[in-house]
């Protein structure tokens, strides 16, 4: 990255970091890699035994469940589990995968390099498709309204994480929608060509726009610091941090006002934030029922 700020060229890094990858891992993924890489048989044999019928519990603040069968994930706490781990990630990603440093592995999380600014897109798509994350979102098996809870509970906070503090314009809100809008086009399994009006799809998969959860999460994010006013927490010591110095130019848009706009706009009384539940209820964009 020094060198590339050194030549005044532009680089751009693409995150990915999967979600309980060891918990997602299918057997069968497991033993084909073992295979493929040369792995005896009767040391496949003897990881399988590992894995054969086994079971857990789930224990709960109301009791313990009955012990049922478990088929995918790797065993957690176990030495081995890396190792394997290791070996499925090499052999499913081994024709998107490229050499250091334009792309960087460090266990479940990947960093991908590019020159490129349209690069990144391509190679995430390419990287999605090898992992198979859409095995469920794109089965035309799985009812419709399934996959919008899947993309709720999985996507979308993806899609938002750590947005609550970002000073978005109203032009990047509309491209998180349409982003998003692509998404569940291609898991309803329709394209622009059908004529499809977005508000007829949304309400189908039970998805409100992710613009208003996004400013949502941001008057969630405002209502927590102004509650903490007074107290030694460093979000409210940089919200109130003031800084000498003339500012130069049209002002950005900062991140109070998008708080502003977005309390303006819906005659949202700020006020109320010293009461968790009253604001919870004045903030909340809910989706379609």
């Amino acid at each position: 990255m020094e060198k590339h700020h050194e030549k005044q060229k532009v680089l751009h890094l693409a995150f990915i970091d999967l979600e309980k990858a060891y918990d997602r891992v299918p057997r069968q993924e497991v033993w084909r890699g073992l295979r493929e890489r040369g792995v005896q048989e009767k040391y496949v044999r003897i990881v399988q035994e590992c894995y054969k019928d086994v079971t857990t519990k789930v224990r709960s603040t109301v009791g313990t469940t009955d012990s049922f069968h478990v088929q995918v994930s790797l065993h957690q706490g176990s030495a081995l589990s890396p190792l394997l781990f290791n070996i499925v990630f090499d052999v499913i990603t081994e024709n998107v995968r490229e050499d250091p440093p334009w792309c960087i592995l460090y266990a479940d999380d990947i960093v991908l390099v590019t020159e490129s600014r349209r690069t990144p897109e391509r190679k995430l798509e390419e990287w999605r498709v090898a992992l198979k994350v859409s095995c469920v979102i794109c089965d035309k098996r799985v009812a419709v309204r399934l996959k919008g809870k899947v993309h709720k509970a999985v996507v979308r906070p993806a899609l938002i994480h750590g947005l609550e503090a970002a000073p978005l314009k109203k032009s990047e809100e509309k491209k998180m929608n349409a982003a998003e809008m692509k998404m569940l086009r291609w898991m309803v399994g329709v394209t622009r060509r059908d004529e499809i009006r977005n508000e007829y799809i949304r309400g189908t998969v039970k998805v409100v726009e992710v613009s208003k959860k996004i400013q949502e999460s941001r008057l969630r994010w405002f209502g927590h610091l102004r509650r903490r006013v007074g107290e030694d927490h460093v979000g409210t010591e940089v919200m109130e941090m003031e800084i000498q110095g003339n500012r130069r130019g049209r002002p950005k848009t900062r991140w109070i006002d998008c708080i502003k706009r977005r309390s303006k706009g819906e005659n949202i009384d700020r006020g109320m934030v010293n009461n968790p539940n009253t604001w919870r209820k004045l903030i909340q964009n809910g989706d379609p029922i």
